[in-house]
Order: C-alpha cells, then sequence, then structure tokens
C-alpha cells in the first residue's frame, strides 16, 4: 500500500478539497515546495500562484492567494497538508474576464 498525503484547501468561506493525494506543491514565501508523505511538520506562509495536487498521475491545480500551509503528522501517522489560503479555486473555475 502507497502512503498518501492527507491535503485540505480551506478559506474563509469554504472548503475547497479535502482529499488524499501523491504529492503537493505550493508557492511558499521563501520559493516553490512540494510536499510528499512522511515529511517533516512545517508552517510557512503561502504566497500567491498554484497548488498543485497529484494523484495517480494526475495534476489538479488550484489558484491561491495569501494565508499559511501547515504540515504535520496525525495519530495514525499520516501526513496532513492544511493550506489556510485568503483566497483558492481550482484553475477552471476562473473567469477569463475582469
Amino acid at each position: 500500500m502507497s502512503k498518501h498525503l492527507k491535503l485540505k484547501i480551506v478559506t474563509p468561506e469554504r472548503l475547497i478539497l479535502e482529499e488524499d493525494v501523491d504529492q503537493v506543491t505550493f508557492p511558499s514565501t521563501e520559493g516553490k515546495l512540494t510536499i510528499l508523505p512522511d515529511h517533516i511538520p512545517l508552517i510557512a506562509g503561502l504566497a500567491s500562484g498554484d497548488v498543485v495536487a497529484v494523484t495517480n498521475g494526475e495534476h489538479m491545480p488550484y489558484a491561491v492567494a495569501g494565508g499559511f500551509v501547515e504540515i504535520k503528522k496525525v495519530e495514525n501517522g499520516q501526513t496532513t497538508v492544511a493550506v489556510l489560503a485568503d483566497f483558492a479555486e481550482h484553475v477552471s473555475e476562473l473567469s477569463d474576464t475582469v
């Protein structure tokens, strides 16, 4: 059985995503970070850009702006990644109009 991350993307308005993923890449204030299962605990500032979750080779991109990311292990040993964003939306839901 392969290990997964539990990814949650949350804004003040709603839960955007809660899913098991293979890896997640996000824009931190210190640069782009990729998180894999068994990553060490970490809290980082979230920069504007794309959070990209990968599951079974499929990329799921979410546009984000502002906030924080917390990586921790829960009691069962699973690594959780909580993206607490000021704004987040699946890129397919973004409008091209300004």
